[in-house]
């Protein structure tokens, strides 16, 4: 059975999440990103209360692909520490479904 999965992913600034996006899409690693250009982030860094303006992503993929989407994510990424997070999609559109399939390698 194909496990399909939605990874979420957050980048500083735009250029940096298109770059990353592009690649994933041309090395045939995800079906579809989704960028939402402007989001409000807070969080403890180094004991230090901290706020940022970072660029969400959404990669939609194969389960089997993680760890090499992963590793792309972390070579190419400009933090030290990225959010990346992994979340099975346990029910889709199955036209929807089948595109995904057959857009990833």
């Amino acid at each position: 059975m194909t496990k399909y999965i939605q990874i979420q992913w957050t980048a500083a600034h735009l250029d940096e999440a298109r770059e990353i996006s592009q690649a994933l899409v041309c090395k045939g690693l995800v079906a579809c990103v989704s960028i939402f250009p402007l989001v409000e982030s807070w969080y403890i860094w180094e004991d230090e209360l901290e706020q940022a303006s970072e660029v969400k992503v959404f990669l939609k993929t194969l389960e089997k692909n993680y760890s090499k989407i992963e590793s792309y994510i972390v070579k190419n990424h400009s933090y030290d520490v990225p959010e990346i997070l992994s979340f099975r999609i346990e029910e889709g559109y199955e036209v929807y479904l089948k595109w995904m399939k057959k857009s990833i390698k």
